[in-house]
């Protein structure tokens, strides 16, 4: 992802402000919440479709199984989260009935937990081969390329997915995600407006839309976003973390701090709040802090960026 060069704020101090590596953070950002988001789902999906209680082992010895008793042993299973069972039984299904789209798609959905996206993608290549208008399979397909790192073809799966459903949320919102991550912002915009009309309770959406808008230097409108964001999901620290980035950027740096404060509070882990807190009180002439700050991402990360930026404000501290 290239560097969208944001500008610094003025004001004393060498600052380094890179808060750091915008785009390497906010890339990552991005490709982990579109995996995670996809699991969500999986989970959401078996949620609404509950399948019959937990088989044991004495009822399977006693059955004699058909493909339909393995779909129920299947979708029982994953629901259990006992994913590698799951697609064993989705398995036996395609082996008993090999026509059944469902089947292979079900057991798509269990590798793709597993982080097993080759045999994720011909298990959905088998279901799309047998019934080519399942949306929802181009989007797991889509997903796992993404996963892959194909981001491209990706993009393609996810727009099957739409010819065949145009009001379909997650599609617009992966592929914005998708989008984002080949630094096309305005086309991840494009979508993530689509998304969110779409589906208005969709925290995520606004979010990421905020990420696409600060990537873009469009930080009050990238605030506004993460602000919706909060309204929606009030303990999601990453977002409190980015809504102080946007504000830092427009020196708003009171307010950027209470960000860095509650995103810290939500996750006393999260270096990068601390290094961007410390940044800001730097902002602010509060030294001690600033350096308190920058010495616990120290303790908190092994990334490369953030202890090199940590080191370089301490040395730069220890000279005023």
């Amino acid at each position: 992802m290239s560097d969208p060069s944001l500008p610094e704020p003025s004001a004393g101090a060498d600052q380094d402000a890179t808060l750091p590596s915008w785009a390497y953070v906010v890339a990552l950002i991005a490709l982990i919440a579109l995996v995670v988001a996809v699991l969500v789902q999986v989970a959401a999906t078996v949620r609404q479709n509950r399948s019959p209680p937990a088989t044991t082992m004495a009822t399977r010895a006693a059955s004699e199984p058909d493909a339909a008793t393995y779909k129920a042993w299947g979708q029982a299973a994953f629901e259990r989260g006992e994913y590698a069972q799951a697609a064993a039984d989705f398995g036996d299904a395609t082996r008993l009935d090999p026509g059944d789209a469902q089947a292979y798609y079900h057991r798509a959905r269990a590798y793709f937990v597993l982080g097993e996206y080759q045999l994720t993608l011909q298990s959905l290549n088998q279901a799309i081969r047998l019934q080519p208008d399942y949306a929802e399979a181009y989007y797991y397909r889509g997903a796992t390329l993404a996963a892959l790192g194909a981001y491209e073809q990706a993009v393609a799966e996810f727009s099957l997915a739409l010819a065949l459903i145009p009001e379909f949320p997650r599609a617009y919102h992966q592929r914005g995600k998708a989008y984002f991550i080949l630094s096309e912002y305005e086309r991840a915009i494009a979508d993530y407006d689509r998304a969110v009309q779409l589906d208005p309770e969709l925290a995520e959406g606004f979010y990421d839309r905020g990420l696409a808008r600060f990537a873009l230097e469009n930080y009050a409108l990238a605030e506004a976003d993460l602000e919706q964001a909060i309204a929606l999901a009030p303990d999601w620290p990453e977002a409190h973390y980015w809504r102080g980035n946007a504000r830092f950027r427009q020196q708003k740096f009171d307010q950027a701090l209470q960000d860095y404060h509650t995103a810290i509070d939500l996750n006393p882990e999260h270096a990068p709040s601390y290094h961007a807190r410390g940044l800001t009180y730097r902002q602010l002439g509060d030294k001690e802090s600033a350096r308190a700050d920058f010495e616990r991402v120290l303790t908190l990360t092994l990334d490369p960026q953030l202890l090199a930026g940590a080191k370089l404000q301490i040395q730069e501290l220890e000279k005023e």
